[in-house]
């Protein structure tokens, strides 16, 4: 049985984002994120420099640092010597992404059981009014984009929560990683609604203060989003249980 939403502020899902997903999410029209798409696309190699990146964006030296400076405190870029920069590895082969969840499902549970786990009410009130509202919506009026956005918003805050002070700064970083570089893919509505129903369910484990079971229970549901990956969905593989909406 669900928990009553909250009377707080209704915001899009499109918008929803915790405090530790900031820098990129306003980014727009930026040279930080133009540099970000052009690594993403493939124009630009791993390795830059900065008088490389202003020849190629005529940009001033002071707008390309800044723009590196925001890179780099989301883990995006390194630097590898006091003029080049590495770009870190994005989401953007099978074998990455293979490797994120793989990075997630040792570090996600613990974030939940490490001593100190502490949530924001508020927050986690407004997460579950997105996503119930958000399931409230017909089929073929939910966006895979936005669940995206709200997805690494729910996982943000399972980090921010963790009382372990080098789980929350990896896993923060990680899915700013996975908002920013992460490709849209077309999913099926019911697998939306699924990945979405695991998350409250989470929430209510969590709320109950069982933080074990919320443990577990993410670690099924990282299991599941492997099977939900977009090139398996012509597969005809269901996830495990749950097979129906929610």
């Amino acid at each position: 049985m669900r928990m009553p939403s909250t009377g707080l502020t209704r915001i899009a899902p499109e918008r929803i984002a915790t405090d530790g997903m900031s820098c990129l999410d306003d980014m727009e029209g930026s040279l930080a994120e133009r540099i970000l798409s052009d690594r993403a696309e493939r124009r630009i190699t791993d390795v830059q420099s900065v008088s490389a990146l202003m020849r190629r964006y005529d940009a001033p030296r002071s707008s390309v640092l800044n723009a590196i400076k925001i890179l780099n405190s989301d883990g995006i870029v390194i630097q590898q010597t006091s003029r080049t920069w590495v770009f870190q590895p994005i989401l953007d082969t099978p074998n990455a992404q293979d490797e994120s969840l793989a990075f997630r499902l040792t570090m996600e549970p613990q974030a939940i059981v490490a001593p100190g786990f502490r949530m924001d009410s508020q927050k986690i009130g407004l997460l579950r009014q997105q996503m119930e509202e958000f399931l409230e919506r017909p089929d073929g009026g939910l966006s895979s984009a936005a669940f995206l956005h709200m997805d690494c918003a729910f996982h943000s805050f399972i980090a921010e929560s963790s009382g372990n002070r080098f789980i929350r700064g990896t896993l923060l970083a990680h899915q700013r990683l996975r908002l920013t570089t992460q490709k849209d893919h077309s999913i099926p509505d019911f697998r939306l609604r699924q990945s979405l129903g695991e998350h409250l369910d989470i929430l209510d484990s969590l709320e109950r203060m069982q933080r074990q079971l919320a443990a577990d229970q993410m670690i099924v549901h990282l299991r599941r989003s492997q099977i939900r990956k977009p090139r398996t969905v012509n597969r005809g593989i269901l996830p495990p249980g749950r097979e129906s909406a929610r």
